[in-house]
């Protein structure tokens, strides 16, 4: 049975978070994280899903995890730019969630 995964994956929604940058270490480096909750249809959590983040900015090429037994998973260390999120999981139709921007927060 393919199941269909709602969109966004009932994920409570891909969450970017983004860290402010510090005002007083120029040369710091700034980045933010990706994270959230992978649940199918009836909110049940996805556990063992791959998720994997694309972007052009993203140093070293794509990145995979896979999600715990709560469903949760997060991308810690990543520049600001905008990224592409894809959830794979047997039994489900792939999701892909595109134009999450982390960004700096500066003022």
């Amino acid at each position: 049975m393919n199941r269909s995964i709602q969109p966004p994956w009932a994920l409570s929604r891909v969450l970017a978070l983004m860290l402010l940058c510090g005002p007083f270490l120029p040369a710091q480096i700034i980045t933010g994280s990706i994270g959230g909750v992978a649940t199918d249809r009836t909110g049940a959590a996805v556990a063992g899903a791959k998720v994997t983040i694309s972007s052009p900015n993203l140093i070293g090429g794509n990145r995979s995890e896979v999600t715990d037994s709560a469903g949760n998973y997060r991308f810690l260390e990543l520049v600001p730019g905008t990224y592409t999120v894809k959830f794979e999981q047997s039994g489900f139709k792939p999701f892909v969630e595109q134009d999450i921007v982390i960004n700096t927060g500066c003022r």
